[in-house]
């Protein structure tokens, strides 16, 4: 459980964010409070918004392939991480079906 005060109970995540001057609460706050005052996300959800808050967009940014892109890097991330099966996957090795007796 969730020991930080501003998520105890709706009303009081509500104050804490007018003190602040905020408007939104984002989903992790509500999962927090959902999870302190044993309510549905859903009611907490619909409770904040009946106080005049709403849910913070998390708007990401997508960036566009390009012609000069290299097919075989789709499944790599920039920062070099393998993130799925594909060309250049060195992550996994061929496994081969001859045993050696």
């Amino acid at each position: 459980m969730n020991k930080i005060p501003e998520f105890q109970s709706v009303e009081v995540f509500v104050q804490f964010r007018l003190d602040d001057l905020e408007e939104t609460f984002s989903m992790g706050d509500a999962q927090k409070i959902s999870e302190n005052v044993h309510k549905s996300l859903k009611d907490v959800m619909e409770e904040l918004k009946g106080y005049g808050l709403r849910l913070a967009l998390n708007n990401k940014a997508s960036e566009t392939r390009g012609f000069n892109s290299n097919n075989n890097d789709r499944f790599t991330a920039k920062n070099g991480f393998v993130s799925g099966t594909g060309i250049g996957n060195t992550s996994r090795q061929m496994v081969s079906s001859f045993q050696p007796l």
